[in-house]
């Protein structure tokens, strides 16, 4: 395994960058002056005087001494290993405690954000795992416009493939009304409103318990809620319109 492969792995275990390059040196070395160390790695000889009390501390590198003179050796790389272990432990130790936090908050809205095409699809993609009816307001130039077209095109055949219906308020325009078209195979009710008097840039989805949100034009946004009372005034409120749309 490559040099900086083996330096991730040990920055995942824990250790900054400096710690990863001058335990990797000394591995490299064997026993070793600070100067060789820091000569080895690139990391300033300053900063090595600083690291090598902490990475002592913490099992990394012991210290030793041969004719009247200071080396350092590094410990097995099982002490990384047993440090995983120990955080591991600690942490399951901390885990009743942590999850009645967790717990605690179980009534409350559950709020995440994405950001950018890939985060936005896979948001959309929650809609696909919890095969719920969809009720969804969209600006459907906009998702053209915004999003991957190949992307929209295989999200709404595999929508359509496990089953789950959708009901759409959209936009008068052109891909709307190709939408309408194909709104029996594709498992689709679609309602049109006039551009003039709604012209937004934006997408909801209510399904379940969880509302998505997307904003296009001032950056590609979502926001998806996790809360029952919220999705169910959505739906409401969807009901609504869907009447005013007839």
């Amino acid at each position: 395994m490559a040099n900086q492969n083996i330096s991730d792995l040990l920055k995942n275990s824990g250790l900054t960058d400096k710690e990863s390059a001058v335990y990797l040196s000394a591995l490299e070395l064997g026993r070793s002056t600070i100067l060789e160390i820091a000569e080895h790695s690139g990391v300033k000889r300053s900063t090595v005087y600083e690291l090598i009390p902490v990475m002592e501390a913490k099992g990394l590198i012991n210290k030793t001494k041969h004719v009247k003179k200071i080396y350092y050796v590094a410990q097995s790389p099982k002490t990384v290993l047993s440090i995983l272990h120990e955080k591991q432990k600690r942490f399951a130790e901390a885990l009743p405690q942590l999850m009645g936090l967790f717990n605690s908050q179980e009534n409350r809205p559950k709020v995440y954000f994405f950001e950018g095409q890939a985060e936005i699809q896979q948001m959309y993609e929650d809609t696909l795992r919890e095969k719920q009816t969809l009720f969804n307001y969209t600006s459907i130039i906009d998702l053209y416009d915004y999003m991957d077209k190949k992307w929209v095109e295989r999200y709404i055949k595999e929508r359509a493939d496990i089953g789950i219906k959708t009901r759409i308020i959209a936009i008068d325009s052109p891909e709307s009304r190709e939408w309408q078209k194909t709104a029996s195979e594709q498992l689709r009710e679609i309602r049109l409103i006039p551009k003039k008097d709604y012209d937004f840039s934006a997408d909801v989805h209510i399904y379940g318990n969880k509302v998505i949100m997307t904003t296009y034009k001032s950056g590609l946004f979502g926001l998806l809620i996790e809360d029952e009372n919220i999705a169910q005034m959505q739906k409401m409120a969807f009901e609504l319109m869907w009447q005013a749309a007839k």
